[in-house]
């Protein structure tokens, strides 16, 4: 059995790094390899979103992202989640860093 390569030599290589756009991580250190971060943080609106089919209400769902945000945002800072709980119940919460 034959198999014809015809064509096989235009197709773009997805590793071919002569286009400065294709991957700019090579260059700028400060863009990461990958996505990994995005996709984690994403990851747990899908579980919510599975487990419990959804958003009852367009707030519940404006209320659970706040606080996602805000948990990942104390994360990234190496901030204690639960003493930054504990203090945002007591009606002081922990302020993140800004850059």
């Amino acid at each position: 059995m034959a198999v014809s390569l015809q064509g096989v030599a235009s197709l773009p290589c997805p590793l071919d790094i002569t286009g400065e756009r294709r991957a700019p991580f090579m260059t700028d250190h400060n863009i990461p390899f990958s996505n990994n971060l995005a996709e984690q943080i994403m990851r747990m609106m899908k579980v919510k979103q599975k487990i419990s089919g959804g958003f009852r209400t367009q707030a519940g769902l404006a209320n659970f992202c706040t606080i996602r945000t805000y948990l990942t945002t104390l994360q990234k800072q190496d901030a204690n989640l639960f003493d930054a709980l504990v203090q945002t119940f007591k009606g002081a919460p922990t302020q993140p860093r800004f850059a």
